[in-house]
């Protein structure tokens, strides 16, 4: 099968064309741990091949996990929260995976060599990342069943998981995520990656492997994919799930890879397989420490191991963001000039609050943190869908704080007025 055209996507966001050929795509694909990049493969997989085979091993997960079995054959895979219960969900979450895991070296190869033009050696999880992410309303329904499977499986697979590196994850610092689309994929339930981060120094919380508070990510770069589409892009690229605010089960699967032998930035727990031994009886083989040359053979690699240094640059910090040069009057209100805010813009009015004008030139002042997981909306972007988090995109309507789509989640605002080129700030939003 001819290779098939791949945009990509990087700190400009703006999608550029590559040419299919062998030398262009393995290049780029190589070039990803160090440029930041995103590789947009459109038909990464499909029916032809890999695609309605994943898709029919997640249809026997759901038949193994106590569905129906006409239904299994026949549901759309989005609208399985309308017809299994959390508890089933995640059963054929794992079941999915029991049947993948074998599965993975070989699939790998052909995306590589058929889409990318790569021949070379690579090493890979076998373990793959299923992820079916229903609607945050189900998600609260069966909050306790999926909580429990985050805490078993990890953040990402059937809930939102906060903005991170995966190295943060003892995984190897560099490796690159394989994201494949197996239903509809949208904006509105994806993830999110932020390009500009790239090479810059990010903080994570005490005791936690998520992103800190009060940083600046950049504009973020959504997914929008159809099923069989994949991203391509580096572990330690910042991203994050989008809180899914559809009405339709995200269902997607990832695998981990790097192009070079693995290395850990602290102790890693990742098993990885060398790719030319795929299949084969010397995959099963677990190691301590590096392959041995003779054998060529890793399948556990464990740290501490160093390797490049990745996200070493300065700070990512939105300081620069100055906060508005305010009046403040006796009776506690505030004013600002309102040429101060261009339309379309947020603005740090003091550490507990903003100010947003938005397209239609309204100020209103809101909370300064999402309501959902804490998240600086310092560093959030003002559309004409309104407010969007940073962390989940997470959209607020900016003159009266509620949350589309998500009712349980609701932004503290007040609006002010504009008299003789003033904004005020009303008493009451202090």
């Amino acid at each position: 099968m001819p290779l098939m055209p791949v945009m990509l996507q990087g700190t400009t966001h703006h999608p550029a064309g590559l040419e299919p050929s062998p030398t262009g795509m393995a290049c780029a694909a190589r070039d990803l741990v160090r440029s930041g990049q995103i590789l947009s493969i459109p038909r990464c997989i499909t029916d032809d091949d890999w695609l309605g085979r994943l898709q029919g091993i997640v249809r026997d997960g759901l038949r193994l996990a106590g569905g129906d079995p006409a239904l299994s054959r026949t549901i759309r895979l989005e609208e399985m929260h309308r017809h299994y219960s959390g508890e089933q969900i995640v059963r054929a979450a794992d079941a999915s995976i029991r049947q993948i895991k074998p599965l993975s070296g070989r699939l790998l190869k052909h995306v590589l060599r058929s889409r990318l033009g790569m021949e070379q050696r690579f090493w890979f999880d076998r373990r793959p990342k299923v992820r079916f992410h229903p609607p945050s309303a189900t998600l609260e329904e069966d909050r306790q069943v999926f909580q429990d499977y985050a805490r078993r499986r990890g953040h990402g697979k059937v809930d939102a998981h906060d903005p991170h590196l995966d190295s943060w994850h003892h995984c190897p610092v560099n490796s690159v995520n394989l994201w494949i689309a197996l239903g509809r994929v949208t904006p509105r339930n994806g993830m999110t990656a932020f390009p500009d981060t790239h090479g810059r120094a990010l903080v994570q919380r005490d005791h936690a492997h998520d992103v800190a508070g009060d940083q600046w990510f950049g504009t973020g770069v959504d997914t929008d994919l159809r099923p069989g589409d994949a991203w391509l892009f580096p572990g330690d690229l910042l991203h994050t799930s989008i809180l899914n605010a559809s009405d339709e089960t995200r269902v997607a699967i990832s695998f981990r890879l790097t192009f070079s032998k693995p290395y850990f930035s602290g102790s890693g727990t990742e098993s990885f397989v060398d790719s030319r031994y795929a299949d084969s009886p010397l995959e099963f083989w677990t190691l301590q420490h590096p392959a041995d040359p003779i054998r060529g053979v890793v399948r556990h690699w464990r740290g501490p191991r160093r390797g490049p240094e990745v996200n070493r640059g300065p700070q990512v910090v939105h300081d620069h963001l100055e906060p508005l040069e305010v009046h403040i009057h006796e009776d506690g209100s505030a004013t600002f000039a309102a040429e101060a805010m261009a339309p379309g813009t947020v603005r740090v009015l003091d550490r507990q609050r903003l100010v947003c004008r938005d397209l239609q030139g309204t100020y209103t002042v809101v909370g300064r943190h999402c309501p959902h997981r804490g998240a600086d909306l310092a560093a959030a972007e003002l559309n004409a869908e309104g407010l969007v988090c940073p962390w989940h995109r997470l959209v607020f309507n900016p003159e009266n704080g509620s949350s589309v789509g998500h009712c349980d989640h609701a932004l503290a605002a007040n609006p002010c007025q504009v008299r003789h080129g003033e904004v005020v700030v009303p008493p009451s939003s202090r």
